[in-house]
């Protein structure tokens, strides 16, 4: 299985600095552009199914490219959403900083109200994955989705902590699955549309 990993575009929660966690999130004008330039980068590409996220940031970057591939299967998924985050969801960075200060955290080791635990986000991003491989191994398939679950599954694979890098929007990430579940990852991260 070839499994092509996109990131939405880039949305007005991102440039303003908001945690989105699972609301909708609203590409910006250089979000559309990105998709736009991310649709003619995979324009030649033969995908057997594409998967999205249903948040709105990530379907809105999937129309662009499903105008060179009316022909094929879409399916929203919730699995491929990002983790929630609870009460920060809506709140700025800077917000959330100072929220964690007082508790004697940062945001990255306090876990807020109501959120997705990472070990949830994990099993369920990597049950997905073996979900495809078991499907469609020998095809081509296209995720649509957002950072957190492209982190995971990199961690996984390829058994390294990968949090360093920087996933741009539109980021294509490509992992090829032998037929014994080997994977081996081609490209990650790549942005060379924009």
């Amino acid at each position: 299985m070839r499994l092509i990993i996109v990131r939405h575009g880039e949305t007005e929660e991102n440039v303003k600095g908001i945690c989105q966690g699972q609301t909708p999130g609203q590409l910006t004008e250089k979000g559309i552009d990105q998709a736009k330039k991310l649709a003619l980068r995979l324009k030649e590409e033969k995908f057997d199914k594409i998967y999205c996220s249903d948040l709105k940031r990530a379907v809105d970057t999937c129309a662009e490219i499903m105008k060179f591939h009316s022909d094929t299967e879409v399916e929203q998924v919730k699995d491929l959403r990002e983790r929630t985050k609870g009460i920060f969801e809506g709140k700025t960075h800077a917000e959330l900083d100072e929220f964690c200060r007082k508790k004697g955290h940062t945001r990255y080791t306090y876990f807020p109200e109501g959120a997705e635990t990472v070990d949830a986000k994990d099993k369920r991003i990597m049950e997905f994955y073996q979900q495809m491989i078991d499907k469609h191994l020998g095809k081509t398939i296209l995720w649509v989705t957002h950072g957190e679950p492209i982190y995971t599954l990199l961690t996984k694979i390829l058994e390294r902590d990968v949090a360093l890098i920087e996933l741009q929007n539109t980021s294509v990430t490509i992992i090829d699955v032998d037929d014994e579940g080997k994977h081996k990852a081609h490209l990650v991260n790549c942005a060379r549309h924009l």
